[in-house]
């Protein structure tokens, strides 16, 4: 089976949306996440026997259940982020390259850009820039406040970037790109590598990323093919033998991410913040993890709240989360406490209930 054979089903399969909703969710642009889903078309089933010590009224269970579920269609949006991360860390050398427009003899960016995209590369940053070098994207159908952000350090520095990390000339110059091929030549044989030369002028506040920090030359070359870029989002591509000269090391650059969210679901509300650890743009890239931690998670529906939190809650690059969730679930001379168990990765959690510790009647939230 050719290589060529299997890039054509890959852009097949982005297309429809078998790979990835990165470019291809009807409801979103780019990378945008959207909360989605609701408790609606969801049938409580019956309370488990873990319940029969405190057996909560069938009203009772289905508004927890329904508390319960909404709160979830919410968390559900960490997978959604979790992705765009893994996706800009992934994407992070190609937008770098791509923000010098000369990269391709007589192709327009636009045109570059709609070839990366049909497998997978977005050759621009969706986040805006935001107050001490946080970059940050809305969470479309959340409340208008949510926000999903990321920041950028230098590596073992506590001090976060502030310049563009997006923009070549950030790292470098004054640069000029000559090519051997053209994109339709590239596009002809995908395994062929091309040959980019570049010519700087001046260092931009980031040269420090380039070249493991090393004196760099005037004039330097990388050698890519489109297999190569390709395989930044789909390992089953080879690009051993890609060459990124002194650009490589600037996916050591380490970054975090936040999502702090606050949504509506009929007269359900949900708030939490999960903060993404720190790690290099390569780990992240490499290995298409990110782990979350949750300090906490509240829900109320007016009658009965819900708090939450979990430690090492981790976004896995197939839709899924691995880890748990813990709850707490009170009200009216109610308590229950439920875990949402993803395993070792899933997209959806298997639910364990049990019988709180109730200590009386508790006042509903205002």
């Amino acid at each position: 089976m050719s290589l060529r054979f299997i890039f054509v089903v890959t852009l097949v399969l982005s297309s429809i949306g078998c790979f990835s909703d990165w470019n291809h969710n009807p409801n979103n642009t780019g990378f945008s996440p959207s909360v989605g889903g609701g408790s609606a078309l969801w049938t409580p089933p019956d309370p488990p026997p873990s319940l029969d010590e405190c057996s909560p009224s069938d009203d009772a269970w289905n508004d927890i259940t329904r508390l319960y579920v909404d709160t979830e269609w919410s968390i559900h949006e960490l997978i959604t982020c979790g992705q765009v991360q893994v996706r800009l860390a992934q994407s992070m050398l190609a937008i770098v390259l791509a923000s010098n427009e000369d990269l391709f003899r007589g192709d327009t960016f636009e045109r570059v850009a709609q070839y990366a995209a049909s497998f997978g590369l977005d050759l621009e940053s969706p986040f805006e820039q935001a107050e001490n070098g946080r970059w940050s994207m809305p969470i479309d159908g959340a409340d208008p406040t949510s926000r999903f952000w990321v920041q950028f350090f230098r590596p073992g520095s506590e001090e976060p970037i502030l310049d563009d990390p997006f923009r070549l000339d950030s790292y470098l110059q004054g640069v000029h790109v000559e090519t051997e091929l053209t994109l339709d030549e590239m596009l002809d044989d995908i395994e062929r590598r091309n040959t980019f030369w570049f010519f700087w002028q001046e260092e931009g506040p980031l040269i420090d990323l380039l070249n493991d920090g090393e004196p760099l030359a005037r004039i330097f070359k990388v050698e890519v093919s489109i297999a190569d870029i390709a395989a930044l989002v789909y390992p089953f591509f080879d690009n051993s033998g890609a060459e990124y000269g002194p650009l490589v090391s600037l996916v050591d650059a380490e970054m975090i991410s936040c999502v702090e969210l606050r949504d509506t679901r009929d007269r359900t509300v949900v708030e939490y913040r999960a903060d993404g650890r720190r790690d290099t743009i390569a780990a992240i890239a490499g290995d298409g993890k990110v782990a979350f931690d949750v300090d906490a998670i509240d829900a109320t529906d007016g009658t009965y709240t819900m708090h939450g939190d979990a430690t090492d809650l981790r976004f896995l690059d197939v839709k899924s989360l691995a880890g748990e969730i813990f709850y707490e679930i009170t009200g009216p001379d109610l308590s229950i406490e439920v875990v949402s168990d993803f395993g070792s990765g899933n997209p959806w959690p298997v639910t364990r209930w049990a019988c709180g510790d109730c200590e009386g009647p508790h006042e509903a939230p205002e």
